[in-house]
């Protein structure tokens, strides 16, 4: 969920990945090899944690957590852990579009 632009491109088109638990990504803007976890392992994990953190993640967690089904451009959306937990922890300027109770503000 980081909306790292095009450097997550390749991430984003494996994290669906069937078969493999991992999948190697070359990063052109890194010039080196990005390691992402599949949602074949993230769904099968005992428990699931998302940290989100700054102003500039608040757009993204709205659009993950309340926002129309969208997994290939939201993966974080299809992160559904099969028997087990997942836990969404955000500051308040990453949750500042949500009011006290988890309701979007007006």
């Amino acid at each position: 969920m980081d909306g790292g632009g095009e450097q997550d491109a390749g991430a984003r088109g494996k994290v669906g990945e069937r078969e493999k638990l991992v999948a190697a990504n070359w990063v052109e803007k890194l010039g080196a090899h990005r390691i992402t976890l599949t949602l074949r392992l993230i769904n099968n994990a005992a428990r699931v944690l998302f940290l989100v953190t700054g102003p500039d993640k608040a757009k993204a967690l709205e659009s993950v957590l309340r926002g129309p089904w969208r997994p290939a451009e939201l993966p974080a959306q299809a992160v559904r852990p099969t028997a087990g937990g997942l836990l969404w922890l955000a500051d308040a300027a990453a949750a500042s579009s949500f009011g006290r109770g988890g309701e979007p503000r007006a």
